[in-house]
């Protein structure tokens, strides 16, 4: 009984030790690989508030569109859009509530998606309602978003500059002429 428990040690200890020798050196090429402190906080910052989008679809299409566009990294984008995953699902509510406030629309209520005759007699109503009360989730989010980019986004930097190095993109205090 105690070789089948070494055993198993020995093949736990393996697991982690490979996982430790080659996939976190690949993850981190990935994540850190060729890219400033600024990109990675710009990528993680943007990937973090698309995560954050009240609409359950487009998200990560989002942040590859972005990433491509800006020339980000599409890792750490995705990396953060998902990692923000749950806290989507409990800012819900408080987006359509917020962009009801915001718009002096009303906010959809649960009976409305639950009751499908309703929505089988009158489809063009009930499209109506849902996209008006999601444009203005979308537009409280968006207004939120805004406010919280730069916040983070200088929030992440410092810590990044840490651990990436030095960013190539500016000037360091060694290169000015004295």
């Amino acid at each position: 009984m105690s070789t089948a428990s070494g055993s198993d040690r020995r093949r736990s200890r393996f697991f982690c030790r490979s996982l430790r020798e080659r996939l976190l050196p690949r993850l981190q090429s990935l994540l850190l690989g060729g890219i400033s402190p600024r990109r990675l906080a710009a990528s993680l910052t943007l990937g973090a508030l698309f995560g954050l989008l009240p609409v359950v679809w487009g998200s990560s299409l989002l942040c590859l569109a972005t990433a491509y566009l800006l020339r980000l990294n599409p890792v750490a984008m995705q990396l953060a859009n998902c990692a923000v995953f749950p806290l989507q699902i409990a800012l819900f509510a408080p987006f359509f509530k917020l962009g009801a406030l915001l718009f002096g629309t009303a906010p959809p209520s649960a009976g409305l998606v639950l009751d499908w005759r309703w929505c089988r007699d009158h489809p063009w109503d009930a499209l109506e309602q849902l996209l008006s009360a999601n444009g203005a989730a979308v537009a409280a989010w968006a207004l939120t978003a805004a406010a919280l980019f730069p916040l983070c986004y200088l929030m992440l930097r410092p810590g990044l500059a840490r651990v990436c190095g030095p960013d190539p993109d500016l000037p360091s205090c060694q290169d000015t002429p004295e």
